[in-house]
C-alpha cells in the first residue's frame, strides 16, 4: 500500500506562498507580510509534533527581525530575541540532528553542513559569555536566513517540481525570452528617465524591475541565466557592456542605467551578486584573442567589478558582505591566472584596507610573477639565456590555510585551493628558504 505523508500545509503552493512572505520577494516585495507568515507557521506548528527544523528556525529568525524593526521592544529585549533565535538554530542543526554513534563537535558538524563558523562562535558566546551587540546579532541572523534559503527553501523547488530535461530546457528558454524582453523595456525606460533628468525610476522602470525579480524568484538557474544575459553582448537584449565601449572609455552612462536594477536584485534575490561577479571573473579568465591589443568587453567587465566592490554607494548597499564578495573574486582570480584576472586582483587589493592588502598582496605578486614568467617563456631563446639553477633541500610551503577547529579535517575544496596556490608559488620560483639564506648573508 502507498505510504502517505501528512503535512500541516494544504499543498506545496501554500508553503511556497509563505516562503515568499518570509523572504519578501516576488509579489510580496513591496508588501511586508512577514508577521502574517510567522503567525501561519506558528499555527502549523500546533498541528503536528514532527515539524521541520528549518521551517521553525526561519520562523523564529524572521520574528526577531520583524520585532527589531517594529520599534516597540527595548534594545535589550531585541538582543535577547536574536540571541535565542540564533542559539536555537545553530544548536538544532549542529547538535540535535546528529545520528552517528560518535559525538562530533559543533565545529565539525558545521563544516559538514557548510554552516558559517562565525555562527557556531557567536552561539558559544551567547551561551557562555556576555550577550553580543545588536549589530553582530543582526549580521548573524541574516547569515542564518541566507543559509536556510540555500539549503532548505531553494531545494523545495526541486522536491515539488522535477521536470524532465526537455521540459526543463523549455522552461529555461521561456525564461530567457521573458528576461530579454523585460531588460529591453527596463533600459528604454531608464534612458527616458535620464533624458528627463529624474533621479528616481519611473513607474515603467519599476514595473520592469519587479517583473525581472518575479521571473527569477530565487531560482538559481534563472539567476545564472540572468547573469549570463547581463554579461554577454547580444542583439536580442541589452547588457551591462555599452554598445560604444570600443569608442569611449567612460562607463558612467552604464552605471547610471543599471545600478538601480542591480541594487534591487541584490536586495531581493539572495546570492545574485555573487553569481554575477563569478560570471564576470570567468569571462576575464578566458584566454585572450591573439593579435588583439584592446578587448572592450573584458575592459567593461573589469570596470564593472571594480565599481561594484569599491564604489561608495555600493559599499553602503553591500555592508559586511563586501569583504566576503571581494575575497571570493580574489580567490577566483588567483586560481585562474591571466593578464586580466591578475590586473583585477591587484586593483581590488590596492583599493582595499590594510588587512586585505596584507593577506592578499603576496599572492598577487606571485600571480604577477607567473604572468611575467609565461611572457618570458614565449620569447625566442638567445645565446645569453641560461637555465635557472636547480634548487635543493627543504623549503617551507606558503599558501592559503583557512581557519578550522582543532582536530577538524580540512574540506576537499580547501585542499584543492592549497594545491593551486602552491602550484603558483612553485611556478613563480619564489622560495622562502632561499630568501632567508640571502637575508642571513
Amino acid at each position: 500500500m502507498p505510504r502517505f505523508t501528512v503535512t500541516p500545509w494544504r499543498d506545496p503552493a501554500e508553503l511556497m506562498k509563505v516562503r515568499g512572505q518570509l523572504y519578501q520577494f516576488g509579489e510580496f516585495e513591496h508588501d511586508d507580510r512577514r508577521q502574517e507568515a510567522v503567525n501561519q507557521v506558528l499555527a502549523w506548528r500546533t498541528r503536528k509534533a514532527d515539524f521541520p527544523l528549518a521551517l521553525e528556525s526561519t520562523c523564529v529568525l524572521v520574528e526577531a527581525t520583524v520585532q527589531d524593526g517594529g520599534g516597540v521592544l527595548s534594545t535589550h529585549s531585541v538582543r535577547m530575541l536574536y540571541a535565542s533565535a540564533i542559539s536555537r538554530f545553530v544548536t538544532g542543526f549542529c547538535d540535535t540532528t546528529q545520528e552517528t554513534s560518535y559525538k562530533q563537535s559543533m565545529h565539525q558538524r558545521a563544516a559538514e553542513l557548510k554552516l558559517p563558523i562565525s555562527l557556531v562562535e557567536i552561539r558559544h558566546e551567547i551561551t557562555h559569555r556576555d550577550l553580543p551587540s545588536l549589530i553582530r546579532l543582526r549580521e548573524n541572523a541574516k547569515k542564518s536566513l541566507d543559509w536556510l534559503w540555500r539549503w532548505y527553501w531553494l531545494q523545495l523547488e526541486v522536491m515539488f517540481d522535477t521536470p524532465d530535461e526537455t521540459s526543463r530546457q523549455r522552461n529555461l528558454d521561456e525564461a530567457r525570452d521573458a528576461l530579454q524582453a523585460t531588460l529591453n523595456t527596463y533600459v528604454t525606460a531608464r534612458i527616458d528617465d535620464v533624458r528627463n533628468k529624474t533621479t528616481q525610476n519611473s513607474a515603467r522602470a519599476n514595473v520592469a524591475c519587479a517583473e525581472i525579480i518575479r521571473i527569477c524568484q530565487g531560482k538559481e538557474e534563472c539567476l545564472q541565466l540572468l547573469a549570463e544575459i547581463l554579461t554577454t553582448p547580444s542583439k536580442k537584449a541589452k547588457c551591462l557592456i555599452p554598445a560604444d565601449k570600443a569608442l569611449s572609455s567612460s562607463m558612467d552612462g552604464a552605471y547610471l542605467i543599471w545600478d538601480k536594477l542591480l541594487v534591487q536584485l541584490h536586495t531581493h534575490q539572495v546570492g545574485f551578486l555573487s553569481i554575477l561577479l563569478a560570471q564576470m571573473v570567468d569571462y576575464l579568465g578566458e584566454p585572450s584573442t591573439q593579435h588583439v591589443s584592446y578587448e572592450p568587453t573584458k575592459d567593461a567587465l573589469f570596470e564593472w567589478i571594480i565599481h561594484l566592490l569599491s564604489q561608495k554607494s555600493w559599499k553602503a548597499s553591500l555592508g559586511k558582505s563586501q569583504i566576503t564578495l571581494t575575497e571570493e573574486v580574489l580567490a577566483k582570480c588567483l586560481l585562474s591566472v591571466t593578464t586580466w584576472t591578475t590586473k583585477l586582483a591587484e586593483a581590488l587589493v590596492t583599493k582595499g584596507d590594510k588587512s586585505l592588502q596584507k593577506g592578499w598582496m603576496p599572492l598577487v605578486d606571485i600571480a604577477q610573477g607567473r604572468i611575467c614568467a609565461d611572457a618570458r617563456s614565449n620569447c625566442p631563446p638567445t645565446k645569453d639565456t641560461e637555465a635557472p639553477p636547480a634548487r635543493k633541500g627543504w623549503t617551507r610551503c606558503r599558501g592559503l590555510w583557512p581557519q578550522s577547529a582543532i582536530g577538524a579535517l580540512p574540506r576537499e575544496t580547501d585542499y584543492q585551493n592549497q594545491l593551486a596556490v602552491k602550484k603558483l608559488i612553485e611556478e613563480a620560483g619564489i622560495q622562502e628558504a632561499e630568501q632567508e639564506d640571502l637575508e642571513v648573508e
